[in-house]
Order: C-alpha cells, then sequence, then structure tokens
C-alpha cells in the first residue's frame, strides 16, 4: 500500500484524532489511499470495507453493457472523450456516410444519465416503460428489438456507425462499421457469462469483449464521466459513482467531519453519483477536498460508514485519500437471515387499480421496476402494508422490491 501524506492530511488526521479519542475509542479512524495513475489512467473499484477490489484501464472500452437481470441499456466511455449521436433509423444504414461527421456539429450527441446505471446514452428518448431508446420492449416475446441507428465518435477521431439490434434471452446483439460501410461486424455479449456483476465492457476497435469488473464486492467506482454541472452544460470530471446496492448520505457545513454529523438512514439515496465529484474543487493549481463534509456510507454488505475525503492531486498522480469510520458493522453472523416474506393482492392486477402489499416485518422502501429495468416508482414505506396503485402502469410485467430491516425480496407484479 502506497500512502500519501499531504500536509493537509496530516494536520486533518492529528486534529481528527483528538477529537475521536475524546469522543470514543473505538470509533477508529481508518485512512486509505489508492491511486487512479497520472493521467486519470486508470478506473478503480472501491471496497468502503476492505479497499480497492480492482482496476482497469479507463482507455480500454467504449460500451459497458448492462448485464443485471433486469438491464437493457449500454453506457458509451464519454469520460474518454466518445460521443454517441443519433442517426435516424435502422432502416437508413446503407444511407449513412463519412458526410455525416462532417454535420456532426450541428447534432446534439446523448449521454449517459448519472443517477442511475440504467440511464445508458443508448436510453435516450426512451419514455421509461416499454421504449427503451436504442429498441421496444415487446410484452408478448419479451424482447426488445431495435428500430434505430447511431453515429460513434471515439477518442482517437475515427467514426462509426453502429445498431444496438436485440436483447433476446439475455443476449445483446449489435451491429457496427465505419461510415462508408466497410469493416462491418456483428456480435454479441452475453450475460450469463457475468453474473452478478453490472456491466460487460466492450473495445469497437479490438472487436473485443472485456470483463473488467471485478467478481470481489465494490461499493465506488472512482472513474472519469460527464455530468451535467449546470442546466444543459455537460462536462468531464472525475469521482466515484456508487454500486446500485450502496446508499448513501451527504452531510455539509461541519466543524469536524469525522465527528460532527449523525447517520439518518431516511436521508439516504441510491442515486450513483450522490459522492460524484464534487468533495472537491480546484484552484490555484490544484485541488483542496472540502473539510466540511462527510458521507455516511451503507456498503454493499450492510455496514454503515463516515467517510471523509482528505487528499485528491488530480490528474498529476491521480492519487486519492481518505479517512473512514465503521459506524455499523454488517451482520456477520452464521446463522441465516430470516426470510422476507410478502404479497402483492390482486395480481394479476388491472391496469388503473390498487393493490395492496403487504409484508411480514415493517417495510422501509418499495421500489416498482419495469421488466426493461427502468425505475417506474419510490415509495418510503412504514408499516406492513401499503397500496400500491397502477394508474401509470401500462400492461407488461412489473418487479416489486421490497426492503425492511428483514432484507430485500422482490415479487412480480403482472397488470393486464
Amino acid at each position: 500500500m502506497n500512502h500519501f501524506f499531504t500536509p493537509f492530511r496530516i494536520a486533518f488526521a492529528a486534529s481528527a484524532l483528538i477529537a475521536i479519542s475524546s469522543e470514543s475509542a473505538a470509533q477508529e479512524i481508518v485512512y486509505d489511499d489508492f491511486t487512479m495513475n497520472p493521467g486519470y489512467e486508470n478506473m478503480v473499484y472501491y471496497s468502503v470495507d476492505s479497499g480497492v477490489a480492482g482496476t482497469a484501464i479507463m482507455a480500454s472500452w467504449d460500451l459497458a453493457f448492462d448485464v443485471r437481470p433486469m438491464g437493457g441499456t449500454a453506457l458509451i466511455n464519454s469520460g474518454q472523450g466518445m460521443s454517441l449521436f443519433p442517426a435516424g433509423a435502422l432502416g437508413d444504414w446503407d444511407v449513412i456516410d463519412d458526410t455525416f461527421a462532417d454535420n456532426a456539429g450541428a447534432i446534439v450527441p446523448f449521454q449517459n444519465g448519472t443517477a442511475y446505471w440504467s440511464q445508458g446514452a443508448f436510453s435516450e428518448g426512451g419514455d421509461g416503460s416499454f421504449d427503451l431508446g436504442w429498441g421496444v420492449y415487446d410484452i408478448v416475446t419479451h424482447t426488445i428489438a431495435s428500430d434505430k441507428m447511431y453515429v460513434i465518435s471515439l477518442p482517437d477521431g475515427t467514426w462509426k456507425k453502429f445498431a444496438l439490434l436485440s436483447l433476446v434471452s439475455g443476449v445483446y446483439t449489435f451491429q457496427c462499421a465505419n461510415l462508408d460501410g466497410t469493416d462491418f461486424f456483428e456480435d454479441q455479449v452475453a450475460k450469463s457469462n457475468y453474473l452478478g456483476k453490472i456491466h460487460a465492457f466492450y473495445n469497437l476497435t479490438n472487436q473485443e469483449e472485456l470483463d473488467l469488473e471485478p467478481a470481489s464486492e465494490w461499493d465506488m467506482l472512482f472513474i472519469r464521466y460527464v455530468e451535467e454541472i449546470q442546466p444543459g452544460v455537460n462536462y468531464g470530471v472525475t469521482g466515484a459513482l456508487t454500486h446500485p446496492s450502496v446508499r448513501v448520505q451527504e452531510e455539509n457545513g461541519l466543524a469536524d467531519p469525522f465527528v460532527d454529523g449523525a447517520i439518518d438512514v431516511s436521508a439516504m439515496t441510491d442515486s450513483i453519483n450522490a459522492i460524484g465529484y464534487d468533495w472537491k474543487s480546484y484552484g490555484g493549481g490544484s485541488f483542496t477536498v472540502l473539510d466540511d463534509r462527510c458521507y455516511f456510507v451503507e456498503s454493499v454488505t450492510g455496514a454503515q460508514w463516515r467517510l471523509v475525503f482528505t487528499g485528491f492531486d488530480g490528474s498529476m498522480t491521480g492519487n486519492v485519500e481518505l479517512g473512514k469510520i465503521l459506524v455499523s458493522g454488517a451482520d456477520v453472523s452464521e446463522s441465516p437471515a430470516p426470510a422476507l416474506t410478502s404479497h402483492l393482492f390482486p395480481n394479476p392486477a388491472t391496469s388503473g387499480t390498487d393493490v395492496n402489499l403487504t409484508c411480514e416485518s415493517s417495510m422501509s422502501q418499495i421500489t416498482v421496476w419495469s421488466i426493461n429495468g427502468q425505475r417506474v416508482a419510490d415509495v418510503a414505506a412504514r408499516g406492513q402494508s401499503i397500496t400500491l396503485s397502477t394508474a401509470a402502469m401500462e400492461p407488461g410485467m412489473y418487479l416489486v422490491e421490497v426492503q425492511s430491516f428483514l432484507g430485500r425480496e422482490v415479487i412480480r407484479l403482472t397488470v393486464q
């Protein structure tokens, strides 16, 4: 382990340790550091519980396919300067030629969303239900077929036309070629090769599928990405995007971020950019981390941590420093956790009617997902019974995710 002890961190650590010792010896600050390498060469998967879980070269991939069971999109490597342009109907594939690049400046490129991993650039223009942007979900065959094509500008200055053709039985099929039609190829990515992971990566130039996500658990991905820093202004930033199972609470204006503030589970969010990039600022030729902010992080294991960034060197080194305090450990009991049992009635339900959801334990959060992985509804629940409205749900299959202190359960809901 390398240790990048900046003068700021040393002073920060000294004052924090004095404060902590007066509160409780059990609340020990664990300092950690890692590097993304100069120029942010690497993206780093980080576990709050155990440290760096894996690294991968940022420039090695162009597309990241969502390989979760309900995933149905792909992200672009926008942090490397890649752009995705809508190019009309798939039937116009042969019409697109080199003149597209000359006129691309007048077209607004599509961007990855940064609230959820399901908001890939290929999802832009979808309706959040059966139109996924790049294709349309068929409620009879449970397949997604493409009706659109795109043009991709790669960081090395080359241009490709691309179509995500279909998602059938967990297999993405796509085609790609130069704008003049040369170097055409078709390929597939199967979700079954990435069980338990979020993304499968792909390099269009090498026509190579890449397994970059570590098999071990991770909570944050430190990466360069594009964020909307102001309305209509997209800018390349470097920061941390969280695992979809992680929840975060941000606390600001703290005299001592290692001591002040309190965890509030109801204030936590699962937005992947809850930590993001703005825990640091740039000025005078260097970065400064905010010394009045902490994040309460509930990791994928269920452990709850207080996390404070203590150093960031920028692109010169890519070094990141942080301190963390374990607030509440994960459940490591050898006895199995009690099963969560929930019920929906009626199921199937008629569109527009109410559905009663009951649970044997007090619920905390209900999330409804469409079959293509789009978030349909979020409900903060209290108690063992709640009524869900299907007024905004078109006929089809949905997944209702129930969270309580006993765990999580997913129930299928059919709306007719």
